[in-house]
């Protein structure tokens, strides 16, 4: 598959390896997400028994991730409601 340290673009189905460093994640952190994370993406068959995730989808599952994160951040004290 080539030197992944100098990928300069990423296809728009990742397969499992590329999923994962794609995110940022090992293979088997990939796989953990994908059987206790119902929001995780679900691969697309592809031929056969190959399969590979949409990279837009994981692009929407880290964006959401990150959101949950900026949530839990926000200091109790601070009001949304106006006075």
């Amino acid at each position: 598959m080539g030197d992944r340290s100098v990928r300069t673009r990423w296809g728009r189905g990742l397969r499992r390896e590329d999923a994962a460093e794609y995110l940022g994640l090992s293979g088997s952190m990939l796989d953990k997400a994908r059987k206790e994370d119902p929001t995780f993406p679900k691969p697309v068959p592809l031929v056969g028994s190959v399969e590979a995730w949409d990279r837009e989808a994981l692009d929407r599952w880290f964006e959401d991730r990150k959101a949950t994160a900026e949530m839990r951040e926000v200091p109790a004290s601070v009001s949304w409601v106006a006075p």
